[in-house]
């Protein structure tokens, strides 16, 4: 059997960007995956699929016979491992790290997009992996049936309500604003799981207890040290030569570009022996 979950996935706004590039790298993905599963005999090929494949206004909740009747919009899965890029990443991770970024810098404010009024759901992906075992092992559709299953939650909640729950989880303790400039997408898209759940399975993690595993997961993340790594490092650092700070300074600009950071970058106080600086000098560089 194959699995197929590979994907070049993001948000609105890294779909709204490069709409051909995802276009171009899925069908890349998916043509040679296929192809290959069948010149090799494969019995079983399980194809993930968001439910971006759906209509934007599909009617609520979406039945699998809606598939590809009409204009598309990005979807929802969560948990440990996933993308935190600040602009390029989907809704919740976007969220957990802008909120915990904010709680450790003391922010008095997070923006978010749009609204918040849109209706979103978010199923976690360990209860994905279980879904598509299950799959695997139970669903065997004959010939003239659907050959495609919804997986979700069947529970959908607000954006708004959403991006509390991460600050409630983050620890932060701002401020909300919201940014109506900025596009909402669909009103709502909430899966229809009855034929799923006509054979005995549900998802299992509750959106709060997965939201908490994965907040405590990425806090401890590589990427998380890192962002804090470029926010601290130089506050007490010094150097011998102007010519130091400056690699310095470039150095943590490549790993703060690396890794999405918007702080500003500083290595304060550095004396510089061949500049013969007798005070402490600051260098600064400019805003990410």
């Amino acid at each position: 059997m194959v699995v197929l979950a590979a994907a070049k996935v993001g948000g609105i706004a890294a779909n709204s960007s490069y709409p051909a590039d995802f276009l171009l790298d899925n069908l890349k993905i998916q043509i040679n995956v296929i192809e290959n599963a069948w010149r090799s005999g494969v019995l079983q090929l399980l194809f993930l699929g968001s439910s971006c494949i759906y209509p934007k206004f599909a009617e609520q909740p979406i039945r699998e016979e809606a598939l590809l009747t009409g204009a598309l919009e990005p979807t929802n899965l969560y948990g440990p491992g996933d993308n935190y890029h600040p602009t390029h990443s989907h809704v919740l991770p976007a969220l957990i790290r802008r909120f915990l970024e904010a709680a450790l810098a003391k922010a008095p404010s997070v923006t978010c997009w749009g609204t918040g009024t849109p209706l979103r759901e978010f199923l976690h992906v360990d209860d994905l992996g279980k879904a598509c075992v299950f799959a695997l092992e139970r669903w065997q559709p004959g010939p003239q049936e659907l050959q495609f299953l919804n997986v979700g939650t069947g529970v959908d909640l607000t954006i708004r309500k959403l991006a509390e729950a991460v600050a409630a989880a983050t620890g932060f303790a701002g401020s909300l604003e919201w940014d109506t400039t900025k596009p909402d997408g669909t009103p709502k898209k909430q899966l229809d799981v009855s034929r799923l759940a006509a054979l005995d399975w549900r998802a299992r993690i509750p959106l709060a207890e997965g939201l908490a595993a994965t907040v405590a997961e990425f806090a401890s993340s590589d990427c998380a040290r890192r962002a804090r790594r470029v926010c601290l490092f130089g506050v007490e650092q010094s150097y011998g030569t102007l010519l130091e700070a400056a690699m310095a300074i470039v150095s943590i600009t490549t790993e703060a570009l690396y890794i999405g950071a918007r702080e500003y970058v500083a290595v304060r106080r550095v004396g510089c022996a061949d500049a013969g600086a007798s005070e402490p000098t600051e260098i600064r560089s400019p805003a990410l």
